[in-house]
């Protein structure tokens, strides 16, 4: 993933997701969103106080934790995996 702003990484999509959802203008830290024009998605980890531009974002997920492993100078090996939930 590359670094964009100092506030987000981001990275490319093998193909486009739905465009069904809202879409947002902000952001907050934690935050993984999807950016349809180019078929992206970044995840947020330092809050800036800049809007996003149109179209905006559509918020997917939301990090469980803390987003401060993202906050590293330049590009990151990211692997992401959808969680399995457990039943209680």
């Amino acid at each position: 993933m590359k670094d964009l702003f100092g506030r987000e990484k981001y990275g490319d999509l093998p193909k486009a997701l739905s465009e069904k959802g809202p879409r947002k203008d902000k952001y907050e830290v934690g935050d993984i969103a999807y950016w349809s024009p180019d078929h992206r998605f970044a995840v947020y980890y330092h809050q800036d106080g800049e809007s996003i531009p149109s179209p905006g974002v559509i918020p997917i997920a939301k990090i469980n934790g803390a987003a401060d492993a993202f906050n590293v100078p330049g590009s990151v090996t990211v692997t992401i995996e959808a969680a399995n939930k457990s039943q209680e």
